[in-house]
């Protein structure tokens, strides 16, 4: 029987780096489920009429305050801003395109404190539900 912990579920500001090296800011929230997998984290953003959310690993994010981190469509890496002020950085990359974003560090620290004392990292096993995701992965549409 797997352990019950709360969600976690943050809003934040990010920053969207485009190609000429322009910011725009980005509504954003970052979520972590660990009924629902205790092993990643949400990133969504309202990006024109319709919110666009991207799933993984919550190791990504802890890691990536150190150093840079991540293979295939997410990256992440510590980072300073234009004013000095820390951030991480943070490359999706899908079929559709690619986006760079940066959120500041203690933003990113303050939401994985709060994922960490839910679910401590290295005991996301014990929240697992092997049943709930067997069930997830034979749904038919």
């Amino acid at each position: 029987m797997p352990l019950k912990a709360p969600a976690v579920r943050q809003q934040t500001s990010l920053e969207l780096i485009d190609p000429s090296g322009g910011f725009a800011p980005i509504a954003a929230a970052l979520g972590y489920d660990p009924q629902r997998d205790p092993y990643a984290v949400t990133a969504g953003f309202a990006v024109g009429d319709s919110p666009v959310v991207w799933t993984f690993a919550r190791d990504l994010l802890v890691n990536g305050l150190a150093e840079p981190t991540g293979d295939g469509d997410v990256h992440v890496w510590p980072a300073v801003d234009d004013a000095g002020v820390p951030v991480v950085a943070l490359e999706l990359n899908s079929p559709d395109g690619s986006a760079l974003l940066q959120v500041r560090t203690s933003e990113v620290k303050r939401f994985l404190s709060r994922s960490l004392r839910s679910v401590p990292q290295g005991r996301e096993s014990d929240h697992l539900d092997l049943d709930a995701l067997v069930g997830r992965l034979l749904e038919t549409d």
